[in-house]
This record gives C-alpha cells, structure tokens and sequence, in this order.
C-alpha cells in the first residue's frame, strides 16, 4: 500500500509508531482507502519482528529511555489489537501468554528526557507528583487490554457450532465471570485522580470499563443466554457509556472515530435487547428515561455523521428499533395494568384515590428505506475467525441491510481490498440478535388492507395503480407520529413549579365530616420561598380544580380512570398553571383546590364525581357550575356571617378564588352564591395549565367575596404569559398590567363626579331588552334585576334604560354552532386546539370512550355523553363549513354588542335567568333517581345571559343584587346582575360594579335571619 511501502517498520520502533498513526488517521477518516486489519496486522508482525512482546535481558546496550519507547510501543500495539479485534469480531493476533513485558512506567512525555540521564543499571526515575495525565490514562486502558484478551478468548473465540471440548477449559463459567468482573471493579477503583484539565481522561477510562463490563456480560458464542443480572449488568453500563460520550461531546472532547461510533451504537443496541430479554427491567426502565438515553445516542450518531454518512444510516435504524421498543413497554404496561385491575377486582380490593399524601416535586425525520436481506456465509475467513451462515430478519426490518454493515463489516467502512476476508465478523455479534429471529417487529403496520378501510371511511376506492403510492405515503405518516410519540416529554421550564416553603408540598383530602358542602377537593398550604410581589401577601386563595397545581392531585371534576387511561389515581400535576404561579409570585398562600364539575362541562354543581356541592345558603340546591366548589367556599363565609344554620360540618370558607368560565361557569356559581364573579376579556389573563374545552371561549378569572378583591386578583393574574395561544397583541406585558386594584380603591364618588365632568355625562347603563324575557327566565329574577340596576345606579347618578339587542337571543344557538363540533375531542380527547399551546403533560384522557365511561358519565354527567353523541352526529350531518359561518356569526354578534357600547358604558343582564335549582335525585333510575332528560332540565337555559361574551370576549362581570324565591316557595336564593363592558375596558366593569355599590346596591340581608328571630321568639330553633 502506497501509505506503508516507505515506512521502515521491521527494524525500528519509529516505524511502527508511523504504522500506529496511520491506523488512527483510518480510525477517523473513511477516505483513506486502508484497512485498519492489514494495519492491525503489519504493527504485530513489527512487534515480534522487534521482540518487543518481551523485556530485554539486563546488560543490553539500551538506555532506560530506549526501554520505556519499546515498552509504550508495545502496549499500544496490544491495545490497538485488542480494540480492532473486539470491535470487528476478529481472534486477538497476539495471545497474552506470549507477552513478558511490564507495563510503562507512570512517566508524562515531560518526564521521558529525564531517562536518557540513566544508564541500564540505574534505577529508572517514578512519576512525579503532578497531575496524572494521557500516559497514566493509557496505563489504565492498557491494564483493561489484558482483561479484553482473557474474555475475548475465553467467551467469543469459539464458533457456536463447535464441539464442547475445543472451548477453554473453565468448570464454573459464571464464578469466571464473577472473578472478573471483581478485577475490573479492582481496576476502576485503582483508577488515577485526574486534574479538572484533565476531566476527559477520566471519562475516557470509565467507558473503556464500561465496555469490558459490557463485553463480559452480554451474548456471547459461548453463552448465548445470559442470566437476568447478567444483562442487568449491561444495560447498566451501555447506559451510563452513552451518558459518558455525551459528557464528552457537550465538552467537545468526543473523537469522531469508528470505535466510538460502534462503542455509542452498540450500547444502544445492548440497552434495547435487555429491556426486551429481561422482563423486570422492562417494567422498571421509565419510558422517559429510555427515550431521553435512546435520543442521546442519536443525537451523538447525527454528530459523528459529519464525519462518517454510516452513522447517520445506523441512526435512522435505531430510531427505528426505539419507536418499536417503546410502542412494544407502552402495550406492556397497559397489559400488566389491566390485569392488575382484574386481580384487583376479583379481590375485592379498594382503591383511594384520595388517599391523604405527601409528595414532593422535583424542580424538575425518521429516514425509511427496504433493502433485500443479505445472508453472511459461513466457513472461516483466511484470518482464520469463524463464521455462521445466517439471516437477520431483525437486521432486515430496523437496521437497513447496508447500515448494520456499515457499522459491524466491510467494506463499510473500510473501503479496502480486503473486504472478502471480513464477511464473518457478524458471527461474534449474532447471539445479541438471536432473540428477534422469527418475531414480527414490522416498521410500520400499514399494509394495503388498512389503506383501504381508510379510503372507504372518506367515501373512496384506490385504483390499484396508485395503491403503492399511497401506501408510501400513510406509512410515512406512522412512522412520522411514531418518532414523536417515543420521544421523551417536554414541559416549559416557566411552568416547573414554584418552589414553596417546606420543600414539600402536602396535600390532603377533607374527611367527609369536614366537607360536607363537598366544596375542597384538595386542602394544601403553599407559599413561595421567594415571591417577587407582596401584593397578595397574607391571603388565602383557592383555585378551580381544572387547574394545574404541582404536586397536587388533578381531577378536573371527573373519575381518574378518564383523566389518564388505565389508572385508578388521579395523576400529580407536574406543573403549576400560569395563574398559579402568578398568585405564588404575589404571595398568596394557596389553601387548596377547590371541586369542579365533570369536565367542566355544566352550569349546575351536581356532577363532579366527588358527589354534588351544595348551595351554602340552601342545601340539596345547586351552587353553580361548574367553578361551584370556588363559589361555595366564598359563599359559605357570607352565609356564616348571615346566621345561616348547619354550617359547622362545611369546614374552612374562605375569600377568594381563581375559576375558568366557557359560558357561565364563574358568573353562574358566583349568582347562585351571591358573591362576585369575573370572566375578563378574552386573551386578558393566561390559561396555561388549565384544561380546556375550546379556545375561542376559554377563560379564567377571579371569583371573590368583595368587589376590591376581584380588582386585586386581577392584577396579580393577568398579562402575557408566551405560552397561551389565546392571547393576542392587545395583551398587555405583565409589567404594562392595569393596577386594577390601586384605581378601584381610589375610584371614590368625587373621582365619579370629576369622570363624569370630563366626559361631558353621567355613566349610561344599558339594560338589554332581550335578556329579561329570553327562554326559561323568572319573572321575579328579571324583576329584581331590573329594579336593582334603575335604582342603584340610578341613585348613584347614572342613567339608566332599557336596549334592545335582537342577536342577544339566538347566542346561545351562535355559541354552540361554533364549538359544538369538536368539543368533545378538545374537552374530553386530548386533541390540542389548532393554535400553538402548552398542553397538560399529565392529561392523557381515556379515548375514544366505551361503555364505562358512558355508564359513569349518564349518571353523573349526561351533559358529557351529550356532547360526544352531538360531535358525531353534526360530522355526519353538517359539513365542517357550519361551524365556519357560526364563526362568522361570532364576528357579527361582537359588532352587534360594540355597537351598543358606543352608546352605553356598560350593559346589564340577569347573570342566571332563575335562582339556583334543586339538585336532582343522584339514585340509579331503576331505584327512583332522575332521569337524563330530568338532569338536562334543570341546565335548560342557565346560560342564556352568559355564553354569548365567552364567544365575543367582552369582559363581564356577575354582582350580586338581590334576593328571590326558590322552587320550594318559601325560601330565597341570591339573584347575579351580569355587567358587561367594551373589550379591554375590564377596569371599566370594575368601575361601573362599583357604583352599583354607591348607589346601594349588593346582596343585601339574609332574608332568613328575620324569619330565624321569629322562630328564634317563640323558643323554637
């Protein structure tokens, strides 16, 4: 070869030193044309030629520094033999038995000068006492060379075919294996302390013992099963070498070399075989970790694939080989849980999900190709390793015929004349894939029959000319969803939760006794280590629990078997919602989630799979939904302080409270409560976190006992988040927000005065025609809604009069056209809204549903079932195209209401068109409860006030205004006035709820506590 003919390397050792460079350059370079083997070869011919396998007899005339170069040179070669043997599957070239010769001494290349002042007999200097450097990390790998040669010989020398008696004679292999590997732990602990320049060297060393310790332990011709702990072992050193080249590449001190690409691959290799051989391991191994380890080692192949196009082909192939791994332990676990279930069941055992407990948060394209299979031949080259004749379905499946080779034969990638005498180095790799011989990992489950169900679901038939192409084509699409599926989850590090003093975050559910409004879902006390803001110090809020709090139990209302398929618990949020977090960076203490109702998805408090939430001025009446166990709470302090009976049992109330609103689900608790509730302007305050049902009309906001506090929580809340689709550029930037509470405060009658001389007239209030007479309002409610606004705000010094806005009363129809078609997907399915958006890690709903989820949800929650059975039937009935002109729709009842705004201020509605209705009779039909259509009555109409500025955005807030009588006839029930302002003018709405309360106007008193004195008069209680 035109790289050796001129290099003298019989005679001298700086000839094989030049030998040894080239070796390297090939190691690293495809393009040289030189194979490593011949390399390999001439360096041992060299060796014995030199006899530098053997310590020269004392009194020769060489110098100590002469001794030491033989010696260095010597153990290279040994090395290097060792590695290339190992790494092509090839017999060692030089056994150790005809070795006599030390190791190197520990001396740095600064040190070597120093030997030539040293006669043979003299004793030879030690290694002074700086930092060990590249020699002592060469000692290190030449001590591991030694232990490569024993396993090598004694485990994968040996064809698999062969007779008993021609392997090496151990009577105890696994004791051989043991006292091995005790040496290489020996060895490990015997490892230099490296210096912090130095780092990478001792990196360098751990993955040599890895891949010794790997070697020793995986599938070999000789022990072509290993034991469980055997390959326990294995897995535990491929993953942590593929940690280590990672450390070394975000060093940037990873060598792009053939033996670190076949060291980083064949770690991933090994790591796949022992999930898919060792059972525990699988079902201990967490999917994310894997994918994280899987990714790593691709993302090093991509990087060496600058160097070598090989790597990139094996990188595909494995990506490939994960997407399958990972599909195969997710059917794997759902398979070990559903029998868990079953023994459960059969067992009669109990589960509880609401266990108290303590938990602690830790701050926290695919390439596709078929190639023919390819059969290695058998014999034995003339190196004389033997073969096996054999083929890889395995190989053929994932690993492209041409990628494998590449990475484990030549003439990838050695391009040499010598290729033909390597076609046997697979032999020493085929036990580690014996085990995917005759199973069916296919790439893709597409096939032609699949294809065609899904022409005929969209009503077509594929000629067969264009059945190849198109089968292409949506195997591409599996694959495509398949890699985004294995890979590990991502959430946004401006949602880790907030750390929160303690460390820990407790949580707990009430016992019954002390809910027995049904009102908490999860009792907790958090305050954050560090808040940035004072401005809620000292106040204790709750929030709706669709809300993401880290470390606290999810429910969003409904069972845990629908929030995260095949669970009985309900999941720990690992994030804290954009609100959350905002209240924590104010302050706040968070004393717990409050219950919500199933899927968010009624007016009414009855659903929640917790049990119903009573009224806390009525009990067995509704609170509202289905923010209801927020508006309870805030409602149970006003009712405390009424004097309302039979409240001890109902446990801790408290002031204010964070709730979500799609059409009325934080104005109607807060008019059944009496207390206040604000849907902001849409995109005003961030809904990250949160679920949701659509995006067009998601909402949160703040519900509270005093109209100040609304103010005050709305400032701690709202802005931008950069997260939240919903948001547009009229968002204000956190530190551009409205000091909604400082204006309110100092928003006194000389301020409404001096506003009403600057605009030239007093405050107009419109009172909406349409809203007192739409469909299922009371009578008495439209009343007392009415004399309320002419009176307060009358007396307060604005005019009042009635307007008139025809499209008030078709929006719930425009409302429901418009999100209808895909609210159960969105609410209930876990499909992401069509806007970019930080989903909930934590929810993985049950989908589609089934029977079970059908029988929950008509006893609890029929609304849900209606839903989907409206999604299903609207897509077979209605183009998509009706939901785009309800959209349109949307745009023109927006102008209709900003219209009536330019001539009012603010308008006003009934919040609710009656007063809170009794709770239906929660018993199976079959023992005399109601009915779905009884259930669905009791909604009828709640939001006809409400779900049409979910669609337009306007803010709107509900105050309370008054009182009027219950269904029972006897008792009286807090009625909600609705005020609703211009986009963006939410501090308006604050404004204008504010001279309600000059005007005198609010709840007013209890009017049970004056029938309470009579009773009280006569000696009855």
């Amino acid at each position: 070869m035109e790289y050796t003919d001129e290099i003298d390397f019989q005679s001298s050792t700086e000839g094989v030193q030049c030998l040894l460079l080239i070796s390297m350059l090939t190691l690293h370079s495809r393009f040289l044309g030189i194979n490593p083997w011949y390399l390999n070869y001439q360096c041992l011919a060299a060796v014995l030629d030199l006899g530098l396998q053997q310590d020269l007899a004392t009194g020769q005339p060489v110098d100590a520094f002469e001794r030491e170069m033989r010696t260095r040179v010597f153990w290279v070669v040994f090395s290097m033999d060792r590695i290339i043997a190992t790494t092509l599957g090839r017999p060692v070239g030089l056994r150790d038995e005809a070795c006599d010769l030390r190791l190197p001494h520990g001396l740095e290349d600064h040190e070597l000068d120093a030997l030539r002042k040293y006669s043979d007999n003299q004793s030879s200097p030690h290694a002074t006492d700086n930092s060990p450097g590249a020699i002592a990390c060469a000692v290190v790998h030449f001590k591991l060379a030694l232990v490569n040669s024993e396993i090598m010989y004694t485990l994968h020398s040996i064809s698999p075919n062969a007779p008993q008696h021609t392997y090496p004679r151990i009577p105890d292999v696994e004791a051989w294996q043991n006292g091995l590997y005790d040496r290489l732990v020996a060895i490990r602990r015997s490892f230099p302390t490296f210096g912090d320049e130095s780092k990478h060297l001792s990196v360098l060393c751990e993955i040599r013992y890895h891949e010794m310790v790997m070697l020793l332990f995986r599938p070999t011709p000789r022990i072509r099963s290993p034991s469980k702990d055997s390959l326990t072992h294995c897995y535990q050193s491929a993953e942590a070498t593929i940690r280590l080249w990672k450390e070394l590449y975000n060093s940037d001190r990873m060598s792009y070399s053939w033996t670190s690409i076949h060291s980083i691959c064949l770690s991933a290799i090994i790591i796949l075989y022992c999930t898919w051989m060792v059972r525990k391991l699988a079902l201990k191994t967490e999917i994310d970790s894997l994918t994280q380890t899987m990714v790593a080692a691709s993302n090093l192949l991509s990087a060496a694939g600058e160097h070598w196009v090989d790597a990139r082909r094996c990188r595909d192939s494995l990506n490939n080989l994960t997407a399958a791994t990972i599909r195969w332990l997710v059917t794997l676990r759902s398979t070990q849980q559903q029998t868990q279930t079953r023994v459960a069941a059969d067992s009669g055992a109990q589960t509880d999900p609401y266990a108290p407990s303590t938990t602690v948060i830790d701050d926290p394209t695919m390439h596709t190709g078929y190639h023919e299979q390819q059969a290695l031949s058998g014999g034995h080259d003339e190196m004389g390793a033997p073969t096996v004749n054999s083929d890889f379905p395995w190989v053929d499946t994932y690993i492209n015929g041409e990628d494998l080779a590449s990475l484990f034969r030549a003439p990838n990638p050695f391009n040499s004349d010598l290729s033909q005498t390597m076609e046997g180095m697979f032999s020493d790799y085929q036990p580690l894939f014996d085990f995917y011989q005759g199973n069916d990992f296919s790439m893709t489950s597409v096939n032609v029959e699949l294809l065609r169900r899904v022409a005929a679901k969209n009503n077509i038939t594929i000629p067969d000319h264009d059945i190849e192409g198109y089968l292409a084509v949506l195997q591409s699409a599996e694959l495509t969803a398949t890699t985004v599926e294995a890979l590990p989850d991502y959430v946004d590090e401006r949602l880790l939760p907030t750390p929160t003093i303690g460390g820990t975050r407790a949580y707990a559910r009430p016992r019954p006794q002390n809910n027995d409004m049904n009102a908490w879902s999860h009792r907790t006390n958090l305050v954050s280590v560090n808040p940035s803001s004072t401005l809620l110090k000292g106040r204790r809020v709750i929030v709706k629990d669709n809300m993401s709090v880290g470390g606290v139990p999810y429910t969003c209302g409904t069972f845990p078997q629908l929030i995260r398929k095949g669970s009985n618990k309900y999941p720990l949020s690992p994030i804290d919602a954009s609100v959350v977090k905002r209240l924590l960076d104010n302050g706040a203490t968070i004393a717990g989630t409050a219950t919500c109702e199933n899927y968010s998805l009624t007016p009414m408090s009855y659903t929640s799979a917790n049990g119903p939430v009573h009224n806390p001025w009525l009990r067995g009446f509704n609170a509202g939904g289905s923010s209801s166990g927020a508006a309870c709470l805030l409602g149970l302090r006003l009712a405390r302080q009424a004097g309302v009976p039979g409240l001890h049992g109902s446990g801790d109330d408290v002031g204010m409270a964070l709730g979500g609103d799609q059409a009325g689900s934080i104005r109607v608790p807060a008019a059944y409560c009496g207390v206040y509730g604000l849907k902001p302007t849409h995109g005003l305050v961030p809904y990250t976190g949160i679920a949701g049902l659509h995006p067009m009309i998601d909402h949160a906001g703040p519900l509270a006992v005093k109209l100040d506090d609304i103010a005050l929580l709305l400032q701690a809340i709202a802005g931008y988040d950069g997260l939240d689709g919903r948001m547009g550029p009229k968002t204000p930037l956190r530190n551009n927000v409205q000091p909604y509470y400082d204006e309110l405060r100092q928003f006194t009658p000389s301020v409404l005065i001096q506003e009403q001389k600057q605009r030239g007239r007093p405050l107009r209030i419109g009172v909406i025609s349409e809203s007192l007479i739409s469909p299922h309002t009371s009578p008495e409610v439209a009343s007392v809604v009415r004399e309320a606004a002419f009176t307060h705000f009358t007396a307060a010094g604005a005019i009042v009069s009635e307007v008139s806005v025809p499209m008030h009363l078709i929006g719930p129809s425009i409302w429901t056209a418009s999100c209808r078609n895909n609210l159960g997907l969105l609410g209930m399915g876990g499909r992401v809204p069509d806007i970019l958006t930080h989903s909930l890690p934590h929810w993985t709903p049950r989908w589609p549903p089934d029977q079970e989820m059908f029988d929950l949800l008509t006893h609890h929650n029929p609304a849900v079932i209606h839903v989907i059975f409206g999604e299903t039937m609207l897509a077979e009935r209605f183009s998509p195209t009706i939901q785009a002109k309800a959209h349109r729709h949307v745009l023109q009842m927006r102008k209709a209401y900003d219209e009536v705004l330019e001539e009012f201020d603010i308008v006003v509605t009934p919040t609710a068109p009656t007063v809170a209705p009794p709770h239906p009779d929660m018993r199976r039909v079959s023992e005399g409860g109601s009915t779905v259509l009884d259930k669905a009555m009791l909604a009828l109409g709640a939001m006809n006030n409400t779900c049409q500025f979910n669609a337009t955005g306007h803010p709107a807030l509900s105050v309370p205004c008054g009182w009027a009588t219950a269904c029972d006839g006897e008792s009286k029930l807090p009625v909600g006035m609705q005020l609703v302002g211009k986009r963006w003018d939410d501090l308006g709405v604050l404004k204008a709820a504010r001279v309600f309360e000059m005007g005198g106007g609010g709840l007013g008193a209890w009017p049970g506590a004056e029938k309470m004195t009579r009773v009280n008069g006569r000696g009855k209680l």
